[in-house]
């Protein structure tokens, strides 16, 4: 049976050789020998983690040293096997391990998952996990969700909150934010204010969700301190902001079984939200971010729905500079939890 596959690249952990000027030559005249999988690479390892689908473990021949030293052509080069490889098993979604993430030159290869999707799906589990779990009811947080240039992406969140939310607010001047906050009125009773005013409305604010860009003609926004902001937009946003509890993203733990799959080393090298939102875009059969025929809503909804059905858990929030744990985020929420 032939399995769907993703590929997951890091560097060699061996020291860079030492090599005197016989060797240096015997290693180039090699280049020229056609070489088999093991041999272009440090190691590769196909890894089968059910439901039809394969992990392809591949390993470089250099170190993350001896890559930090070559220049970018070099460097590029030291892909091309790997990127022979992707073609020939049909390939075409990869990983690059932590310690490959500031290799300049490899900037050029686009990986095929951030972990942004899932964050956005499960915005109303990181909600959850800020606030219900630590005993504050969601309908008594002010809310105000900052838009951004999609009109689907706006709406999408306003449907995830509004069965949950009791005071929400969109900054906006658009009419067909106007109209949606009525359409959602009819529907639910939610009375959603839209207004253009960025400092007073978030003056008072609870939670923030903020999908775009804060202009910067707005400075010195003041918040409460407790106020949390769920950063989904403009990764510069949060320099508005001198207060507040910045939420920029999550880590995930791994269902136990896929972790024993995987193996130690993989599970340290590679981002965990990387690898689960690849896994669980492939089993869904996503095609370039979306379900076949479905709108962004109905692929959010697919996604939220696997990553609980698969074992996937929410294991910190990433801050402005570290991840939280749910403990630190209790302790800093302390001023409001009763």
């Amino acid at each position: 049976m032939n399995l769907t596959g993703f590929a997951l690249i890091t560097c060699s952990d061996r020291p860079p050789e030492s090599l005197t000027w016989f060797k240096r030559l015997i290693k180039f005249l090699k280049q020229y020998i056609r070489k088999t999988d093991n041999e272009l690479f440090g190691s590769i390892q196909v890894i089968d983690i059910g439901n039809g689908l394969a992990v392809h473990f591949v390993t470089l021949p250099y170190s993350r040293e001896e890559l930090l030293k070559f220049e970018a052509v070099r460097a590029r080069k030291a892909l091309i096997p790997f990127i022979d490889y992707l073609a020939r098993n049909s390939i075409s979604k990869f990983i690059f391990s932590k310690y490959l993430y500031d290799i300049s030159a490899f900037a050029d290869f686009k990986e095929s998952k951030s972990g942004f999707t899932v964050f956005s799906a499960l915005m109303t589990h990181v909600i959850d996990e800020i606030y219900t779990k630590n005993g504050i009811d969601i309908n008594s947080l002010d809310i105000v969700v900052i838009p951004g240039e999609s009109q689907p992406g706006l709406f999408t969140v306003l449907k995830q909150l509004m069965y949950n939310a009791k005071y929400l607010a969109v900054i906006s001047d658009d009419s067909w934010v106007s109209a949606k906050a009525d359409e959602i009125f009819t529907e639910t009773g939610l009375s959603i204010m839209v207004t253009t005013d960025f400092k007073s409305v978030l003056k008072n604010a609870d939670l923030i969700i903020n999908l775009g860009r804060i202009p910067d003609t707005i400075r010195g926004i003041r918040i409460k301190p407790t106020a949390v902001i769920l950063n989904y937009g403009d990764q510069n946003s949060f320099k508005h902001f001198y207060e507040g509890i910045l939420i920029r993203g999550i880590t995930v733990r791994l269902p136990a079984g896929l972790q024993h799959k995987l193996g130690k080393l993989v599970c340290e090298s590679f981002s965990s939200i990387q690898l689960a939102e690849t896994i669980i875009c492939l089993k869904l059969n996503l095609n370039n971010g979306m379900l076949p025929g479905s709108d962004e809503s109905g692929m959010l909804d697919k996604i939220r729905e696997e990553f609980i059905r698969g074992g996937y858990n929410i294991d910190g929030l990433i801050g402005r500079h570290t991840t939280l744990t749910k403990e630190e985020m209790k302790a800093k929420l302390k001023k409001i939890i009763k």
